[in-house]
């Protein structure tokens, strides 16, 4: 099970997504995303999922019945990019990585609108990391 929460960019664009692997779909699961990514000066629109009351009393939450088609359409585009990169990419993910993809897709997309300075920043990032032994590297293959 996963979290989902977009940053919206006007009425039409994500400027931001973050995603979190979840066990289950109680307020203290779903507290995790919050208290990772959002602010609590944040509007924030949920549906109406139980699970989100209690957090709604420290969060700024509005919640909404979804409807299919008329409201949530960008979290639901974001769902679908997700699963699309997923299977036409990866084809499966295992369990055991779901969390690194889903921070991959995640970089990426929020990234999205920096294209010309992706590499320059991928770069940086690699000048500045700590050095990874390559006796510390676990290497495993999926047949």
């Amino acid at each position: 099970m996963i979290a989902i929460a977009i940053e919206k960019y006007g009425t039409t664009g994500i400027k931001r997504m973050y995603a979190r692997e979840i066990e289950n779909a109680s307020t203290h699961e779903l507290k995790k995303i919050f208290e990772l990514h959002l602010s609590k000066e944040a509007k924030i629109l949920t549906d109406k999922w139980k699970g989100y009351n209690k957090i709604a009393e420290i969060y700024n939450v509005k919640q909404e019945k979804s409807q299919p088609d008329k409201n949530f359409k960008l979290m639901h585009r974001s769902i679908q990019q997700l699963k699309s990169w997923i299977r036409g990419i990866h084809h499966s993910v295992d369990k055991r990585y779901l969390q690194a993809y889903l921070d991959e897709f995640c970089y990426r997309l929020n990234r999205s609108i920096h294209k010309r300075t992706i590499f320059d920043n991928l770069l940086q990032r690699m000048t500045y990391a700590q050095p990874f032994p390559k006796k510390q590297l676990k290497i495993t293959y999926c047949v």
